[in-house]
């Protein structure tokens, strides 16, 4: 489970002059959970409203019910470390979250 104190602090520097987001990526979900949309932006083409909107969106998501469901991933070390979730998430840091074969997976 997510420390809880360590989200509020992270989420106290969520702000328009000390946020580090480059880039904005997600999907809209419906109720059934099915794919209604995508989105994949470069945070600094934002205006200041839709900066702060985003804020504070990333402020209640680690507080979200939805957080509670978050899958607890134990990467392996060595060689095994090359393949499954270590890989995709390398990937798109090093993509920079701007391949958008990547985010459909």
């Amino acid at each position: 489970m997510i420390n809880r104190d360590d989200m509020l602090e992270l989420t106290r520097r969520m702000n328009p002059s000390r946020n580090c987001f480059a880039r904005v990526a997600g999907a809209y979900m419906d109720e059934e959970g099915y794919d209604n949309g995508t989105f994949n932006i470069h945070f600094g083409k934002l205006s200041q409203a839709e900066i702060r909107r985003n804020l504070e969106l990333a402020k209640a998501v680690p507080f979200a019910k939805t957080n509670e469901q978050l899958k607890d991933y134990r990467f392996p070390k060595g060689a095994e470390r090359q393949k499954g979730m270590w890989s995709l998430l390398s990937a798109l840091k090093q993509a920079e979250l701007k391949d958008d074969a990547l985010l459909s997976i």
